[in-house]
């Protein structure tokens, strides 16, 4: 019998059964792979809907302090229960890195859908 996709796994990778890409067999993968391309989808980019996207390649120039950082994390909530919601965020840590101009994000999230609940965390390095 064969697997059921979901998905196209992100980021892409060719698939080693024939299909053109790797895709997703499991929900826990499939929701984490669409956590991932939320992430990385500039705002605009996506055909056809042209508010999916998290903003987060907006905040790259901008100065590190407590302002840019709560509003990272008010519009990564936004962005992520708007569309991905299924899915909870227990808590989003916004790191910042002054020294080597950068910022850790790490999302801790829960997912629930239907009869499980798992655990997992993604790490972001702007």
């Amino acid at each position: 019998m064969a697997k059921r996709s979901i998905n196209i796994a992100f980021p892409f990778e060719p698939s080693a059964v024939g299909d053109f890409l790797l895709m997703n067999t499991t929900t826990e993968r499939a929701i984490k792979s669409d956590l991932i391309h939320l992430l990385l989808t500039r705002k605009g980019d996506r055909l056809y809907n042209p508010e999916f996207g998290s903003g987060l390649y907006n905040y790259i120039f901008e100065q590190i302090d407590e302002t840019t950082l709560s509003d990272i994390k008010r519009d990564l909530e936004e962005k992520i229960k708007k569309y991905i919601p299924n899915l909870t965020i227990d808590e989003i840590i916004v790191t910042p890195d002054p020294d080597r101009n950068q910022m850790k994000i790490n999302f801790e999230y829960t997912i629930t859908q239907d009869s499980f609940v798992e655990s997992d965390s993604i790490e972001v390095i702007l």
